[in-house]
């Protein structure tokens, strides 16, 4: 991960331009992945958001801010700090910038915060919001905020835990969604960039779809009651299997390739976890950690 994989997040950010939960969520994740632990890849990821909030107008200010609230709370680690030092700035500036209506909306988003960063900044946008004749309303109701609510527009996503992050983004890659105009963005804008129709180069950008968990399983033909079943060696070793994706795979004329399942990838990475959960798709390397 270094500078490549901060410019390719670049152009991924290019297509949140409407609150999409699936392009906020494989954005969330695709942060985490990029910076690791790593305080200078963060602070770089970091500003890259900030700048999306800055440059652009309206609610596209505020898909930028429900990015942040969800790499905030669902990556944590020095993204918080990050975000924290400038975000008295980034956020009354946003706000003195938008419409009484996504004034709300950013309002009730703030008031999610109180466990997120710290008290003196939270208070300082506040005081600078009440300075400028903004109505400050009550704290949102509901566990962290989330709530339905008029006038502002659907809220960010809530943070996820790991499987369902996992389930939500493979699905994307197995039926189609927004994940796919993200690729299509990155490829046209490097083509672009180099002046000819150069593939995209899909080493990065493959790892990390192998390396995500498989799509839940679907359910098996026992009854209702069963919750939990076991894979079969069988089921890895179809006759119809399909091979793995090369590296010379180019994800811009080859879409409908990407989206298809290859036990062949799966069972190399899971082979030595038999036991699968059909609810969440996780896999255990024995029966007594599946019913665990």
């Amino acid at each position: 991960m270094g500078d490549d994989d901060v410019a390719e997040y670049a152009l991924a950010l290019r297509e949140l331009v409407v609150n999409s939960k699936p392009v906020i969520t494989s954005l969330t994740m695709l942060a985490g992945e990029i910076t690791g632990n790593d305080p200078g890849l963060t602070k770089m990821v970091t500003s890259l958001i900030e700048k999306h909030i800055r440059v652009n107008r309206g609610k596209v200010k505020l898909t930028g801010f429900y990015l942040l609230d969800s790499v905030c709370k669902n990556v944590k680690g020095h993204f918080v700090q990050c975000f924290g030092a400038n975000l008295v700035t980034t956020f009354l500036g946003a706000y003195a910038a938008v419409d009484d209506v996504t004034r709300k909306a950013m309002v009730r988003l703030l008031g999610t915060w109180n466990n997120v960063f710290p008290q003196n900044t939270l208070g300082a946008i506040q005081r600078g919001i009440a300075g400028g004749g903004g109505a400050l309303p009550g704290p949102p109701s509901g566990v962290g905020g989330f709530g339905a609510g008029g006038g502002g527009g659907a809220l960010p996503p809530p943070p996820m835990n790991a499987a369902a992050q996992g389930s939500l983004l493979a699905s994307m890659l197995v039926g189609g969604g927004d994940i796919s105009g993200l690729l299509k963005s990155i490829a046209f804008a490097k083509a672009h960039a180099h002046g000819s129709a150069l593939p995209l180069t899909p080493g990065v950008t493959q790892q990390r779809q192998t390396a995500l968990p498989p799509p839940p399983a679907p359910p098996p033909s026992a009854p209702p009651q069963t919750t939990v079943a076991a894979a079969t060696p069988a089921a890895t070793q179809k006759s119809h299997d399909l091979p793995p994706l090369g590296a010379g795979f180019d994800p811009t004329t080859g879409e409908a390739e990407l989206r298809k399942r290859r036990e062949i990838v799966i069972h190399a990475l899971y082979g030595d976890k038999p036991h699968q959960c059909v609810t969440t798709g996780a896999r255990f390397a024995s029966r007594n950690e599946l019913d665990a």
